[in-house]
């Protein structure tokens, strides 16, 4: 298996060219750190996944493929030099990519060495 630095996590929406988002490989500590953040401790009552999980996925993420949005009155594809770009991906389809790494057992490179 090639551990690659990024990879690609195709949204599925049922459309011709679904939506992908790009993300580097998490180090073990960002992944350990993302998977203890999303509950709240000391008897605080509610839970912070939502919020562990765009968090998780901003800091991941480096680029898209076949999305694209408004600007300046034209549609163009969505990329990292425009403004606010990762604000701009529903909070859905960071969601879904967050569920990869904690439904499945998450291997980095770092682990390889080890």
């Amino acid at each position: 298996m090639l551990i690659d630095d990024q990879q690609d996590f195709m949204i599925q929406l049922g459309q011709k060219e679904n939506p992908i988002l790009v993300l580097r490989q998490p180090t073990s500590d960002e992944l350990r750190t993302f998977l203890s953040s999303r509950f709240k401790r000391k008897g605080t009552a509610g839970d912070s996944l939502m919020e562990a999980r765009l968090k998780f996925v901003d800091e991941l993420l480096v680029g898209c493929k076949q999305i694209e949005v408004k600007e300046a009155g034209n549609v163009v594809p969505l990329t990292p030099e425009l403004p606010n770009w990762k604000g701009r991906i529903p909070a859905n389809w960071k969601t879904s990519v967050a569920l990869h790494f904690e439904e499945k057992e998450a291997f980095t490179p770092e682990d390889e060495k080890n």
